[in-house]
């Protein structure tokens, strides 16, 4: 790729740029940060080295690329590994930004910086100009492709992730996010720095989410997780919560973003089975199922019971201790959420049985009046759980298609032997033709 240089004058920066072009990168032109005129040979820099800055030109002539120079006029304001922004004096960092801004402006098929430092912390931080912010986000990504080795590429991609995030550009670092694991195995890194990747990764699918959800306006049905971004946010939660080792205990942090999704799958509508699915299998391949402890192991407990249970042990769930404390605390609809059981239930019949009376699905889901029963089956057609048409003369519904929700050993051994049933149907018709 094509680079700019960073260049003091010193053995380290001039042995850097041997080592890229060796690399078969090309040298495009040489940045360097020089004292101000009458500011002497050197000067007191916190960050910048300006012993030999006198001999800079001639070195340019030597490498045969141009050379872009500007005065150190800021001041060591910031002498901590974790740069801050100073809002009331310019810190010399920023400096070396401007220069870059400058270089990349003129300069736009640069994609890579070298220096002679071998790994800085230094992350750039929210200035107040949307062009700036997004400039500073491009010296990371080309800072990032550049670099080499394991430690300082997690180190910069961590940077890029929080950076994002803090100056709302998440959107720009989504191409990003599938290659987390793949980073983390490639650079070996341990299971803290896998764990720290996962959950930046997260953090920023979860708010890309988010904003999908607000602009959509309501269409992810109450909180369910069902856009395209959502389900990619879950994705990389599941994956962060697998990250732990088998029987770990989940730190706080990792506790805290999973509430929210547990919480909003559950307040969810019936037609968000699929989503409600995929989070409880996720959930019990990881520590967070395994080895759960209050508040995620009642809502886990909850969520089982809503994918896989029936209405007896919801009742039962709700009535209990720590069922009635988990549904006060995160704001769960006991109402809603029985509604939503019946729903998934008659669902359940249907797939069952494709022809069922009023009678039998009063008696199986403890409905009190055929008023209800109706009210019921046109809720779970509008959810789009059933398909199906009501006789209310003879109380039947006849059923053309019905979802699971969930679909496990028993739905498979009932599906074969309906199979079954079809095929024998099927070659009775057919023998029945041929003798005809």
């Amino acid at each position: 790729m094509k680079f700019v240089a960073l260049l003091s004058g010193g053995k380290d920066s001039c042995y850097n740029i041997l080592k890229c072009e060796k690399e078969g990168h090309e040298l495009v032109c040489l940045a360097n940060l020089c004292p101000p005129e009458g500011a002497g040979e050197e000067m007191n820099s916190f960050m910048y080295q300006s012993a030999a800055h006198g001999i800079i030109p001639q070195m340019a002539e030597c490498f045969g690329v141009p050379l872009i120079r500007r005065a150190i006029i800021g001041r060591a304001m910031c002498q901590h590994l974790d740069y801050e922004v100073n809002t009331q004096d310019t810190d010399e960092v920023e400096d070396l930004y401007l220069l870059l801004a400058e270089i990349i402006a003129k300069y736009p098929e640069i994609k890579g910086v070298s220096c002679g430092a071998i790994l800085s912390t230094l992350v750039a931080k929210k200035g107040g100009d949307e062009d700036k912010v997004m400039l500073r986000l491009k010296l990371l990504v080309i800072l990032f492709n550049m670099l080499s080795l394991a430690e300082s590429k997690f180190a910069v991609i961590c940077a890029i992730f929080n950076y994002a995030l803090e100056t709302n550009q998440e959107a720009e670092v989504v191409p990003f996010l599938d290659r987390g694991e793949k980073w983390a195995a490639a650079w070996k890194v341990d299971d803290s720095k896998r764990q720290q990747l996962a959950l930046a990764i997260y953090k920023v699918a979860d708010k890309v989410a988010r904003s999908e959800e607000d602009i959509s306006k309501g269409a992810s049905n109450g909180g369910g997780l069902t856009t395209g971004a959502s389900k990619n946010a879950l994705k990389f939660l599941l994956s962060y919560l697998k990250s732990f080792p088998s029987g770990a205990n989940l730190p706080d942090e990792a506790i805290q973003v999973t509430l929210p999704i547990l919480v909003n799958s559950l307040k969810g509508s019936a037609s968000s089975f699929e989503q409600r699915n995929a989070l409880l299998e996720g959930l019990r391949g990881s520590p967070a199922g395994t080895n759960a402890s209050e508040p995620l192991k009642s809502l886990i407990a909850l969520l089982e019971i809503v994918c896989t249970g029936n209405q007896a042990q919801y009742d039962a769930f709700v009535k209990g201790s720590a069922g009635q404390k988990a549904m006060k605390e995160h704001g769960l609809n006991e109402a809603d959420l029985a509604g939503t059981m019946r729903v998934l239930n008659l669902g359940a019949l249907a797939a069952a049985k494709p022809r069922l009376t009023y009678a039998e699905i009063s008696s199986a889901l403890s409905l009190s009046s055929l008023d209800e029963v109706e009210m019921l089956v046109v809720e779970a057609i509008a959810q789009g759980v059933l398909e199906a048409t009501m006789d209310q003369f003879d109380q039947v519904i006849t059923i053309t298609k019905s979802s699971h929700s969930t679909f496990g050993m028993a739905q498979w051994s009932e599906l074969q032997i309906r199979l079954k049933a079809l095929r024998a149907n099927v070659s009775a018709v057919y023998d029945e033709i041929v003798k005809s």
